[in-house]
């Protein structure tokens, strides 16, 4: 049992590409996807609390590869991003994910992104949401070569209700 996954955090310069991660499949939640990836690169960890990512750290160092798009690398050392959420502030700082597959159809290579629950609104929790779920199907003769995984600090506008319930999810469950 075995899956392999691109793994990316925006903002703290981590990039593992072609992982193959034992002990998972894509059947496994986000979370499992990340503990595996904790095992095998020690030098990445998360915070979480309430189904919700807080922080992401990152030790970076000249062994690391250097992440898609960056114009320059970063010096070593720890980077590290948190969520931020004061209370009454109209604009807070959230973790979200990426999910989308990389594979093969007729020959031609495609990476097709993996749509959330359109049922549901926000994003599901990582420790629920599973690396292959979707709410459309893969196209017949699709063969997967990889899943690809980004993280992202996101900025966004929040109403007090939601804010309250973020904030009771990451203090109490």
């Amino acid at each position: 049992m075995s899956v392999r996954v691109n793994f990316r955090v925006v903002g703290v310069f981590l990039y593992f590409p072609d992982l193959l991660l034992h002990d998972v499949n894509e059947d496994s939640t986000v979370q499992e996807i990340l503990e595996a990836i904790k095992k095998v690169h020690p030098e990445f960890n998360y915070k979480q609390g309430g189904g919700y990512v807080h922080e992401i750290s990152y030790l970076y160092s000249d062994r690391s590869t250097e992440p898609l798009n960056t114009s320059a690398p970063p010096s070593d050392g720890l980077r590290s991003l948190q969520s931020h959420t004061d209370k009454g502030a109209p604009v807070v700082l959230v973790w979200q994910y990426y999910r989308s597959v990389k594979g093969t159809i007729n020959g031609t290579e495609v990476d097709i992104v993996l749509n959330r629950n359109k049922d549901r609104k926000g994003q599901e929790s990582f420790t629920e949401r599973k690396l292959n779920a979707s709410d459309s199907r893969l196209p017949e003769g699709f063969n997967v070569i990889s899943y690809n995984l980004t993280w992202r600090l996101i900025q966004i506008d929040m109403s007090p209700e939601n804010q309250a319930k973020f904030e009771y999810a990451k203090r109490f469950q």
